[in-house]
């Protein structure tokens, strides 16, 4: 299995972080984690390079919320689609969202970064799950 080196969360829950940190550590214990409490922090924290390379970030995984205030996962989803219009492709979205909704699952499937889309919460299983099928 694929050892993830670097993980961008991005909720808006402290708690859901915090538990979707210490999943991600379970299974990946030397992951890089770093959280943006909602899509424009995210794609910030995209756009601002690493102060020792001067290298932009490049997250294997990053899981995103859909329902978050300032910039919500389908503004995050439109926005990194313009500033990043060749993604690499070793960079995974999942989508971990608590909705129901099969229109938020058929407008995420749009976003061609997007793998996967999952319902809340994390598992360690899913961990495991997100690594083998879309790494």
């Amino acid at each position: 299995m694929k050892q993830l080196k670097h993980v961008l969360l991005v909720d808006d829950s402290d708690a859901t972080n915090a538990m979707n940190s210490y999943f991600l550590r379970r299974v990946h214990a030397d992951a890089d984690i770093h959280v943006a409490k909602n899509g424009r922090d995210a794609l910030k924290y995209l756009q601002t390079p690493n102060e020792n390379t001067g290298k932009l970030p490049n997250p294997d995984l990053i899981l995103l919320d859909l329902k978050m205030p300032v910039l919500d996962g389908f503004g995050f989803l439109e926005q990194h689609q313009e500033l990043f219009p060749i993604v690499p492709k070793e960079q995974v979205i999942v989508v971990l969202s608590t909705s129901m909704n099969e229109e938020d699952k058929k407008e995420v499937a749009r976003y061609k970064p997007v793998q996967g889309f999952l319902h809340k919460p994390l598992t360690v299983r899913k961990v495991e799950e997100i690594v083998t099928n879309y790494f």
